[in-house]
């Protein structure tokens, strides 16, 4: 059995340049050919492992498909369309398609979440450039040419 211990990803820096709150730390662990990502492929489902600190938010964005959020460690509040809540680790929320969402750390320490994407190519849309890319649209797969 091939696994992945999210605690031992290597995690890159995004953020936006003009706006101080927006910083998240992400990997996408099923995704082989993504650097610092685990040699473990999922073909039908994306994922996406980010962390948040304390006053922090991930940019407003998109994603083509329905996305799953657990969240594991910290408390978050999470946007999507006009709702906004709140979850604490061990709670899950449904995120629909195509409906503007953010995830920000509301608690005094470092929030730990995992999205997963039940399709094997999602794409991302976000308000703003995300630095270090510079980009604001991205598309997250499974490579075919993965041995797994």
């Amino acid at each position: 059995m091939k696994s992945v211990r999210l605690s031992e990803l290597e995690l890159g820096d995004a953020w936006y340049e003009n706006d101080e709150t927006v910083r998240w730390r992400d990997n996408l662990p099923l995704t082989p050919g993504t650097p610092g990502t685990s040699d473990v492929a999922a073909e039908d489902f994306v994922a996406v492992y980010f962390e948040v600190e304390p006053g922090k938010r991930v940019g407003t964005h998109t994603d083509s498909e329905e996305e799953i959020l657990l969240v594991m460690e910290g408390t978050v509040g999470v946007s999507v369309g006009d709702d906004d809540g709140e979850l604490e680790a061990g709670e899950m929320a449904v995120v629909p398609p195509k409906v503007p969402h953010s995830v920000r750390n509301v608690g005094d320490e470092p929030a730990a979440v995992l999205g997963v994407f039940p399709a094997g190519e999602v794409h991302h849309e976000f308000d703003e450039p995300v630095m270090p890319f510079e980009e604001r649209e991205f598309v997250s797969r499974h490579e075919t040419n993965s041995d797994n």
